[in-house]
């Protein structure tokens, strides 16, 4: 069979984004990222904390709003 060792790869539009909020929303910020799959690039935490994570583009505008809810508003999109 010449195809038995062919794989297909799927492929997406990315954005990195940078996000800042108080310490205490980390645990719901880093799960809600798990559960869209999000990939966390970076995590800087003290009082408050910074993350940089990389997004697919459609899914952006949902991710934004979610933090935002999640934050109490007080997610900073830097």
């Amino acid at each position: 069979m010449p195809f038995s060792g062919a794989e297909i790869s799927e492929v997406f539009i990315t954005e990195d984004i940078t996000i800042k909020f108080d310490f205490k929303y980390i645990g719901g910020v880093m799960n809600l990222a798990a559960r869209s799959g999000i990939k966390i690039l970076e995590n800087k935490s003290t009082d408050k904390s910074v993350i940089v994570c990389r997004v697919r583009r459609g899914l952006i505008e949902s991710f934004r709003s979610e933090v935002t809810e999640l934050t109490n508003g007080s997610a900073e999109f830097l």
